[in-house]
């Protein structure tokens, strides 16, 4: 079960910066902004819950090694084109995530607009209840049918322990093209960005709201995403989210200097309360060339280089690291 204060962090990170530009420090050593040292990151997410999405989606993202966080709707769930709750199981069981969709895909605005705490009550709180109670597993996150959503519904959606999905989402639609996905990327890593990439699904009798007709249509995209890898972090939407409330609950502090080495400390911030689990960072060292070697908790570490030239490797919070200076002879 998810919620508390990683949802909150989280969620103030993925809706009010809505994947914006994370400010790096210009130092020596600094907290990169997405794992790995890559200068964007995605993830994988499906509305509505249909069967094509455990069919032919979920299995092609394993292929490729990515697993997606799928949004049902428990009122529509082993009805018609609707997956059935053993197939909501089984994409848990295999790594993919569930969020919630609502009971009945209702808007929440008119609801809210009308007054409909009732309604409120039986779409937020009760369609959790019941997936916790049909899968296992209480969902963390409430993706609002049609984004329909305003600041109001956020706060209903916390209180009820569940954290609002990341809002500004690329949509996939039955014609969008592998071209127009690599452009979009271009967009994502030249601004540093952190976006949901939104499917609906593979849809071959064409029932659903703009869904690839063609499983290959759908795989061309992934194959898209798996040629981005080395500038882009297609994650799981709780591993990215866990990521970014670790990222922007730390500080990264100089705690010894000398000529031939300098010792930093990262670890949570005092005006904060930690994340739970804990967890690593990637770190990012502007001037490699000045470096001879790095010891994480005294432990020499394996450097890395990114594409943007920089030299990355990880470290838990809590973390002593010491860089060692080349001599200047």
């Amino acid at each position: 079960m998810r919620g508390g204060v990683l949802g909150r962090v989280a969620a103030a990170q993925l809706l009010l910066q809505g994947g914006g530009v994370f400010a790096q420090p210009a130092a020596e050593l600094a907290v990169s902004a997405y794992p790995d040292a890559k200068p964007g990151m995605v993830c994988l997410t499906f509305d509505d819950g249909t069967k094509d999405h455990y069919a032919l989606a979920a299995p092609l993202l394993e292929r490729y090694g990515y697993r997606g966080i799928f949004s049902i709707v428990p009122d529509l769930m082993g009805h018609g084109r609707y997956m059935g709750w053993g197939n909501a199981r089984t994409l848990l069981a295999r790594g993919h995530e569930v969020a919630n969709h609502s009971m009945s895909h209702a808007n929440m605005v008119r609801l809210l607009e009308a007054g409909d705490t009732n309604e409120l009550q039986r779409q937020i709180w009760d369609s959790a209840d019941l997936i916790e109670e049909r899968t296992g597993v209480r969902p963390w996150v409430f993706c609002f049918p049609y984004t329909a959503l305003n600041e109001d519904l956020n706060a209903i959606v916390r209180e009820s322990g569940q954290e609002p999905m990341l809002r500004l989402r690329f949509v996939f639609l039955h014609d969008t093209s592998p071209a127009d996905l690599d452009a979009y990327l271009d967009t994502v890593v030249e601004n540093r960005l952190y976006k949901g990439l939104l499917f609906h699904g593979v849809d071959p009798h064409g029932e659903a709201w703009e869904t690839f007709r063609d499983p290959g249509a759908f795989e061309a995209m992934l194959k898209v995403l798996k040629v981005r890898e080395a500038d882009l972090h297609v994650g799981g939407y709780t591993e990215n989210a866990h990521y970014l409330a670790l990222r922007d609950a730390v500080s990264l502090a100089k705690v010894e200097d000398s000529a031939t080495y300098s010792i930093y400390r990262l670890a949570f911030r005092s005006d904060v309360v930690p994340p739970p689990g804990g967890g690593w960072l990637t770190l990012e060292l502007a001037h490699p060339d000045r470096i001879s070697g790095v010891r994480v908790r005294g432990q020499p570490v394996l450097l890395k280089q990114s594409v943007r030239g920089t030299v990355y490797f990880k470290a838990t919070v809590g973390s002593t690291i010491t860089l060692l200076r080349r001599s200047e002879q």
